[in-house]
């Protein structure tokens, strides 16, 4: 038979285990969860912070009873250019199904784990030199001729993703990939196309 470890009435508050009448080791009570229990909820916490991006440093690894915590570094490049080009949305209702053109910013993003010997992730004039690849393509053209979107709208959301698809097929390595481009359709209002991390 299990009795209270504490003597009810003396004020003393339960405590987060029971004992056994003859002093046996404790077992879990009610009181708060098993020490397990605990440190299993902190664990699967910590986990999902994982990863953690720091400023610009990538941290990764689980908690584990005897686990390590590696961080790796990470350096992000960006490039900006830009393209006019016109463009209708479909069955938007709107002043916009009628054909009208943009000055788009384009703003491409890449992430790279390595530099080389003299400090680069990459030359920036090698990332703008691709990205002018494919925007001259879309560049002084009605984007709802291209073949990219005669099906779809050319709207911000989907131009963005069109870009970042072309880039990446030119840019990813294995140390070195794209990781979102944002397309400014105006001053105050712009779309991202991201890949998770």
């Amino acid at each position: 038979r299990r009795t209270p470890f504490y003597e009810a009435g003396k004020g003393n508050p339960p405590p987060p285990f029971e004992v056994n009448s003859n002093g046996s080791t404790p077992t879990p009570g009610r009181g708060l969860p098993a020490l397990g229990l605990l440190m299993t909820s902190y664990e699967a916490i910590i986990n999902k912070l994982i990863p953690v991006i720091a400023g610009r440093e990538l941290i990764t690894g689980k908690l584990h009873g005897r686990s390590r915590w590696r961080r790796e570094t990470v350096y992000e490049l960006t490039v900006k250019s830009r393209f006019a080009a016109a463009h209708q949305l479909r069955n938007y209702k709107g002043k916009c199904e009628n054909l009208h053109g943009h000055n788009w910013k384009i703003e491409v993003t890449l992430r790279t784990t390595e530099l080389n010997e003299i400090g680069l992730g990459i030359d920036f004039k090698e990332i703008r030199s691709s990205l002018q690849e494919v925007l001259e393509e879309l560049d002084h053209r009605c984007l709802n001729d291209l073949p990219a979107f005669q099906q779809e709208n050319p709207s911000s959301e989907l131009i963005a993703r069109w870009i970042f698809k072309e880039v990446a097929r030119r840019m990813d390595r294995d140390h070195l990939r794209v990781v979102s481009v944002t397309a400014w359709e105006s001053d105050d209002a712009c779309a991202t196309y991201s890949r998770e991390p």
